[in-house]
Parts: structure tokens; sequence; C-alpha cells
């Protein structure tokens, strides 16, 4: 089953079983990084529910599951496309600001959604990474085996050195770990592009 396939066959149970703990902190998180007057792009959305917790003037979302699209039970604050997050639709220099939150684990190529990503930011734009820490898949297997996770579907956790041998090193301008060390947080800034 391809990681499309799997999130539509979860897209009605996914909001709620989604730990909430993690999401408020994720969201604690990129919202140090959103200005009102920003543009903003999630990858990865979902039902768009984080994207559209965001004060910002434009909140753009995007996934691949078209059933998680639909999901939104309530008025969604914001734009969703069905679009990859390898391949954007979107031209050069849109976004202040573009995120993706435990997305990388689930693509075939993730560095190319760090590129497109990046294209798509504005000179001086911040990409934030948020993804589970493969350094303790062991912990994220355990935690989803005693369902205290919810189920990841295909994927391949990135360890901390897989995670910096596929952004530019340079360019990263903060890390750390989140949620008790079980996830990697990177902010890279697109200066001089």
């Amino acid at each position: 089953m391809t990681t499309k396939e799997y999130y539509d066959s979860i897209a009605d149970e996914y909001d709620s079983k989604s730990n909430k703990y993690a999401n408020g902190q994720y969201l604690k998180e990129i919202r140090q990084y959103v200005c009102k007057e920003d543009s903003v792009l999630e990858l990865g959305c979902g039902s768009g529910w984080l994207v559209s917790q965001l004060d910002a003037k434009k909140k753009v979302g995007i996934d691949s599951s078209l059933q998680m699209l639909k999901q939104p039970k309530r008025r969604i604050n914001a734009t969703l496309y069905l679009m990859d997050a390898e391949h954007l639709e979107f031209r050069k220099d849109t976004f202040d600001v573009a995120y993706s939150v435990n997305l990388l684990e689930h693509l075939l190529h993730p560095e190319k959604a760090i590129k497109e990503a990046e294209r798509v930011l504005k000179e001086g734009g911040k990409l934030i990474i948020i993804t589970p820490n493969g350094d303790l898949e062991w912990l994220l297997n355990l935690l989803e085996a005693l369902k205290l996770k919810i189920p990841e579907g295909d994927h391949h956790f990135l360890t901390k050195k897989e995670l910096f041998g596929i952004v530019d090193q340079k360019r990263i301008h903060e890390y750390k770990t989140l949620v008790f060390g079980l996830f990697h947080f990177l902010v890279i800034t697109t200066w001089g592009k």
C-alpha cells in the first residue's frame, strides 16, 4: 500500500486519533516563525487543521491524499490543494514560510521536497521541518505498537545524520528535538538563495 493509499484509508479517523499534545507543541514552535503579514505553505497538511490555526495573511496547505483533504468537519481558514510535495505547482518566491510536520519520512525522495520548498520560498524565507527522530525508531515503533502513537504506514524515519545529509547545513538556523526527543525540529533560512 502506498503512503497516499494508506492515508486515504485512515482519513476518517486521523484527526481524532492524532496526538493532541504533540500537535500543540508543533503549533507552538511554528507560530514563533510566522508573522501576520506572511504567506505560509504547509507541505503534507492532511485535513488542514494546523495551517488553519496560524495567524498569517495567506495560508496554503498541500497534501497528496484527497481523502485527508476532504476531512475538515468544520470550516478551515486556509486554501488546500491536492499536490505532491516533491513537485510543487507554485511559482518560485511565493511564500515567506514553508513547513512540514511528519512528512519527510513518507517520501521516496525527501530531498526533492526540501528543494521544492526552498524554490517556492522568498529570499529570506524560512523552511521548518518537524520529523520523527530516526535515532529513536525503536521507541517510536514501541509507542505505535502500544497504540500511544498513530500508525505511520509506509515510512523511513530519518536519523539526525540522514536529515543533515539532505539539507544545506550552512542554512540551518536552529536545530533541537521536541516532545521528549522523539522529533527533530529544524529551521532553514533561504538568505542568499
